[in-house]
């Protein structure tokens, strides 16, 4: 079974803050957000909650919706099916961890939405930044 966690980003100390989700007995559940850097009045601000994919990227990292990861991979040559041809250029990609609700599931939006395996992040991605902390990545 996939652990559910959230993240929210801060908007007043410009940071990550995480969630802890308890259940009572009622099975019903709440979220207590680790202490604030600056002042306890920051509690109940609206942060944009961002959900772990359940998945981790090349370095063990967990990727949470919002997260930019980076790829690298080698451009092959226009082929026939039965030979690939490769060209020793690489080229390197950023993009948007976002989850689509109409299939239920995380991965990256483009010209076409793209589903993310566990397969794929452990051995190509990487987090680098999220859309709040470092939105400059996405424009590379």
């Amino acid at each position: 079974m996939r652990e559910i966690k959230f993240r929210g980003f801060d908007p007043v100390n410009k940071e990550m803050r995480f969630a802890d989700i308890y259940e009572t007995d009622e099975m019903s559940e709440w979220i207590t957000w680790d202490e604030p850097k600056n002042s306890p009045q920051n509690r109940g601000l609206h942060f944009e909650i961002m959900q772990f994919t359940g998945l981790q990227d090349k370095n063990g990292v967990d990727i949470y919706e919002g997260d930019i990861t980076k790829s690298v991979s080698e451009i092959l040559r226009p082929f026939d099916r039965s030979v690939k041809t490769r060209t020793g250029e690489y080229v390197t990609k950023y993009r948007a961890v976002d989850y689509q609700p109409e299939n239920s599931r995380f991965g990256f939006v483009g010209k076409e939405y793209t589903s993310i395996s566990q397969k794929h992040a452990t051995k190509w991605l990487e987090v680098v930044g999220n859309i709040h902390s470092n939105p400059e990545l996405l424009e590379k």
